[in-house]
Formats: structure tokens, C-alpha cells, sequence
């Protein structure tokens, strides 16, 4: 079944999983922008990506907790090289006392992100569990389109990408990398 029920919903943020990325940014979206309306989309059924989706015996993080972790909740456990169960605890208490799993969307494939410029809005074609098929929009926001966030990317890694000679290269003046 891949009829696609007509749009229903047009929010103004939606954010695609509920792994440490996605909980990052709906905190900061329900702290920041307390009256924008969104969603996560979670293809699975739990929160934690990577650390609910591999549990075999000993994984952990290749980067410290501390630095990994969020400036809104600190990590405090002992251990800051943490073994997944304890970074899956941390993302579940944060969805929890952000009050975040009202927001989520469990079992949500999404199968494509379209802009439309004319609208200036997002659609999202999100499959579920049992096959049915749902569309999404998302406003654009803030005063940059898409295109001009790539120019601004490209930009920013242009000034990453540049840098000094060496002087066996010949010298002082800046060089692009490449």
C-alpha cells in the first residue's frame, strides 16, 4: 500500500531522527524558539540511533563524553570514554526532562525531502510500518535560502581550505589546497 495521504500538517521545523544529533537540535529548538512548531521523525522505534541500534558486547565511544555530550547536560558520569548503554541512558533521561518524546515520531521512514522555492516550504514523504505513506511540510526559516546556505557553506570551506604556503612550496602567500 503507497497511496500517499494528501498534506495535513505543515510544521515549522522537522527534524530526521532521534539519535544524538536529533535530540541536540530539539532542545535547542523547544529552548530557543518556544513557539515554533516541530517534529522529530524516527525511523525506528526507540530514541538513541547508533547507541540503541548496536549493542553488541563492548561498544563505546571514540570520543570523550565531556566533549561529545551537551553544554545543556553536562556528562557526569565517571567514565568519559562511555560504553553505549550509558550514552543510550544519557539521551534517554535528556528526551525525558525535555519532555522531548511528544515531539518524536516513532517508525517514520523518510523516502524524500523536496524543496519547492515558489513555497519556499519542505515536503517530506515519510513511510510507516504497515506500508501507508504520509507527507509533511516544513516552512523555510529565517532569511537565507537553501541555495545561499550551500553558497555559504562553499564559502566557509573555501577560508578552511585555504592556507599558507610552506616555505619549501615557495613561500608566504596564501594558497588554495586542492
Amino acid at each position: 500500500m503507497n497511496a500517499i495521504a494528501p498534506i495535513d500538517e505543515c510544521l515549522d521545523m522537522i527534524i530526521v531522527g532521534a539519535g544524538i544529533s536529533g535530540i541536540g537540535m530539539a532542545v535547542h529548538m523547544q529552548r530557543d524558539c518556544p513557539d515554533k512548531r516541530f517534529a522529530i521523525l524516527e525511523r525506528r522505534d526507540q530514541i538513541g540511533g547508533t547507541w540503541d541500534l548496536f549493542r553488541y558486547p563492548g561498544i563505546r565511544s571514540d570520543s570523550d563524553m565531556h566533549t561529545l555530550g551537551f553544554s545543556f547536560a553536562p556528562w557526569k558520569h565517571e567514565k568519559s570514554i562511555a560504553d553505549g548503554p550509558a550514552i543510550l541512558d544519557y539521551l534517554n533521561d535528556i528526551a525525558d526532562q525535555y519532555d522531548l518524546r511528544r515531539r518524536m515520531r516513532f517508525g517514520q521512514k523518510v523516502i524524500s525531502a523536496d524543496w519547492d522555492s515558489k513555497t519556499a516550504r519542505w515536503t517530506l514523504i515519510c513511510e510507516q510500518d504497515d506500508g501507508s505513506r504520509q507527507q509533511l511540510q516544513a516552512r523555510r526559516q529565517g532569511k537565507r535560502q537553501p541555495a545561499q546556505i550551500g553558497q555559504a557553506t562553499r564559502e566557509k570551506q573555501n577560508q578552511i581550505q585555504t592556507h599558507p604556503a610552506s616555505p619549501a612550496q615557495g613561500g608566504g602567500q596564501g594558497q588554495k589546497a586542492g
